[in-house]
């Protein structure tokens, strides 16, 4: 029995630390009042439309007779957000969930008032307001819409369809972790390291928050992990034509998940594929084969997701189009000098914002629900310097980061003037973890320094990433130390703090959303 318990123990210690995070993410699935989580109405409409469409709906059909007034919402949603009675308390701390809620009561009388599905009333009626449809991919949507439908199979209760939603996440969640674990056993990380690495992102605070509530991201983490682990994999057999269209296909499905991930994601894996080519390691696949099958299922699902937008010239990325730009064409105007200032002025917020102490660092840490439920350790004055600590850590990596980016250019360029340019270029595009995480951090940072009075980037928007991000802080940083011992103890010590900080903050978490919504360390009451 022990060398079968030794032979496996990898798979018992992942197979413990999912069940753990998963425990969590479903104690925040039924913690969490219905809807007091970001844009989850909205996310949730969307795929009830489709879901009573019976199909993706396009931007040209009208409203549906499960559409009603005054804002064309799915008679589902007005219902869960009007009889719920939690309306009132996002963006308000002091506002709790009603008394009851939570109780058998509560969601006997939320499901008994339940509206017909055809009742809006609206059917026919000309489509004005878009919501989603001109936002959002319809890929995560239509999965939800999918899922939502095996539900109503076996019941066809409001409160069962809400909480069934919520679950798909943890489900995502689950399968996300597993291809975390794989992934970086596919990168040569030791098995215990690995699995240090998925329990880190596992137990996250954020990720237990975010893998808990109706969010395209979940889906999105599960797809980016997929494209990773595809590559990496098709990088080792570059001749394996299976793994190349696996990988197109994971590719096409991002794509019709979240544009801009797509966008890091693709410009890091293909340009490793095109390095490995040009380095001869591909034999028995062409050029013209591997273009199209990483291309090919992107295509046509862009082909799908114009069909679904075309018609509309309405594509709401921001609120105000007419401002957004407006300071930096003034600075534009004012000359070189006056853009140099504006653009330093902005890459020194935007590091503050997401490694000091702003909007980003803050929900990144452990800001919940609308923004408004605060991940308290202790009390308020220890979580303040816990927060100065990390910020403390993240401008030493950061700067570490920067000097070892410096290194292995240094000796990349060597390398290439030595007249092995390929090379250096297979090296430089090997692993596309971190440089897709470079490149989303770039991507970021121009952003807000462009549109930063439009730009309100928060810490879930990282999400997908958040496997490179603690790599880059436990393997790549620490890289750039000299000394092998310091490197070492830094790295360990950097790989406990998070081991720590997960640990004590979903303890701490659980309590800061039992005090923000119910006043109280109150137990879970689960629907039956």
């Amino acid at each position: 029995m022990s060398k079968w318990l030794r032979a496996r123990s990898s798979v018992i210690a992942l197979a413990a630390i999912i069940a753990a995070s998963v425990s969590l993410s479903i104690y925040w699935v039924f913690r969490v009042p219905i809807y007091e989580s970001p844009d989850e109405p909205a996310h949730l409409d969307y795929a009830l439309n489709i879901y009573s469409a019976g199909r993706p709906i396009t931007v040209r059909e009208p409203l549906g007779a499960w559409n009603s007034p005054p804002l064309d919402l799915h008679v589902f949603t007005e219902h869960l957000w009007r009889d719920s009675g939690v309306g009132p308390i996002a963006f308000h701390p002091s506002v709790k969930a009603p008394t009851d809620y939570g109780t058998r009561a509560f969601y006997d009388r939320l499901d008994f008032n339940t509206p017909g599905e055809d009742s809006g009333g609206l059917a026919s009626k000309p489509r004005t307001g878009f919501s989603y449809i001109t936002v959002y991919p319809a890929g995560y949507y239509t999965l939800l819409a999918g899922w939502i439908k095996l539900l109503r199979l076996f019941s066809k209760r409001i409160t069962v369809l809400f909480f069934g939603a919520r679950m798909l996440s943890v489900v995502l969640l689950g399968v996300s972790l597993v291809l975390i674990y794989a992934t970086t056993r596919e990168l040569h990380f030791a098995p215990r390291r690995a699995l240090v690495l998925t329990a880190v992102v596992g137990l996250f605070p954020m990720t237990t928050f975010v893998s808990s509530y109706i969010q395209p991201d979940n889906l999105s983490l599960v797809l980016v992990m997929l494209c990773w682990y595809l590559a990496l994999r098709f990088r080792r057999s570059p001749d394996d034509a299976r793994l190349l269209l696996l990988l197109g296909i994971a590719l096409g499905l991002l794509f019709f998940t979240k544009y801009h991930f797509y966008s890091v994601i693709f410009i890091a894996v293909f340009p490793m594929a095109i390095a490995d080519q040009l380095a001869g390691r591909r034999k028995k696949i062409g050029w013209l084969r591997m273009i199209g099958l990483m291309l090919v299922p992107t295509l046509i699902l862009l082909c799908v997701q114009a069909w679904i937008g075309y018609g509309s010239d309405k594509y709401p990325v921001v609120s105000d189009p007419s401002t957004q730009h407006q300071e930096f064409s003034q600075a534009f105007s004012a000359g070189n000098g006056a853009v140099v200032n504006f653009l330093a002025k902005g890459a020194a917020q935007a590091f503050g914002n997401f490694y000091v102490n702003g909007t980003t660092f803050q929900s990144f840490w452990g800001n919940f629900g609308w923004l408004d439920t605060l991940l308290v350790i202790v009390n308020a004055g220890t979580t303040e310097i816990i927060r100065k600590f990390i910020a403390l850590l993240d401008v030493v990596v950061f700067a570490l980061v920067l000097f070892r980016f410096e290194q292995v250019a240094t000796r990349l360029i060597v390398i290439a003037r030595r007249g092995r340019w390929r090379r250096a270029l297979c090296i430089a595009l090997s692993n596309p973890l971190l440089n897709s995480y470079f490149v989303f951090t770039i991507l970021m940072f121009g952003l807000f320094m462009v549109v930063r009075m439009s730009f309100a980037p928060q810490g879930r928007n990282w999400f997908p990433f958040i496997l490179p991000i603690f790599m880059t802080g436990t393997s790549y940083a620490p890289k750039a130390l000299s000394h092998r011992t310091t490197r070492r103890a830094f790295a360990f010590f950097i790989l406990a703090c998070l081991v720590l900080y997960c640990v004590v903050g979903s303890c701490y978490a659980i309590r800061s959303i039992n005090e923000r919504y119910y006043g109280t360390a109150a137990v879970l009451k689960v629907p039956s």
